[in-house]
């Protein structure tokens, strides 16, 4: 199971995948809004999507898991 997390505090804006797709580290999970500029949010390794923890307009801290991939 693999984690992906937040690497800083903003508020999302996007939802870039669903559960079941498969993807690539160079694929953005999430888009959050951060001192002004659209922040990608990649995971760590290839998997396919598990679970999404992030809702678009919440405000998540950095650190903050948005997704479980498998």
């Amino acid at each position: 199971m693999t984690e992906v997390v937040s690497p800083m505090p903003g508020k999302v804006i996007a939802i870039n995948v669903s559960i079941g797709d498969r993807i690539d580290e160079d694929t953005p999970v999430i888009t959050l809004e951060s001192m002004k500029m659209e922040v990608p949010v990649f995971p760590t390794d290839s998997g396919k999507v598990k679970e999404i923890m992030a809702v678009v307009g919440e405000v998540v801290t950095k650190g903050a898991i948005v997704a479980l991939l498998e």
